[in-house]
């Protein structure tokens, strides 16, 4: 079984519980290393002329669309599909988490975030569960506080470039 964060959000804390953050992040572009100079800012991100591509639900879209006044939004079917968007020329830019920016690059080198330790947004990740499932909240609450308390976490988040 594996287990991923998920960031923090009110919509979701009104039908689900959250354990502890693990994780703070926030939005950065991503964008083809080629690109860094022409995509420093929102402001030159923002232009006609951009093409920003998204997955269709979630908190990168909804940052896209709650920011972007005179960029064309992409809105594609998956999660895969706007990195191959990036790497295909088909897009310029996609809104995403420093955590995944981060990731992806280390995957394909050929996509850069944009001033990753300065990100737009800033939110927690946390695991997500059922709110009427209280003691998988305790257990989890406590295993992250063993694992923060015994320094794996910080091994993990560093094993993964988090840190």
């Amino acid at each position: 079984m594996r287990w991923g964060v998920i960031t923090i959000t009110k919509k979701r804390q009104q039908q689900f519980s959250f354990s502890q953050p693990v994780l703070t992040n926030g939005k950065v572009p991503l964008i083809r290393c080629a690109d860094l100079t022409k995509f420093k800012t929102l402001r030159k991100i923002d232009q006609p002329d951009v093409k920003i591509v998204e997955n269709l639900g979630g908190t990168n879209l909804n940052f896209a669309k709650e920011t972007i006044h005179y960029a064309q939004i992409i809105i594609v079917k998956n999660n895969k599909l706007p990195f191959e968007y990036l790497l295909n020329r088909k897009a310029d830019v996609m809104f995403t988490d420093s955590i995944e920016a981060s990731y992806r690059h280390s995957l394909m080198p050929e996509l850069c975030p944009v001033n990753i330790n300065n990100p737009l947004t800033h939110s927690n990740k946390a695991y997500m569960m059922q709110k009427s499932n209280i003691q998988l909240k305790t257990a989890v609450n406590k295993w992250i506080a063993n694992i923060k308390n015994n320094g794996q976490l910080e091994n993990i988040k560093k094993s993964y470039g988090l840190t």
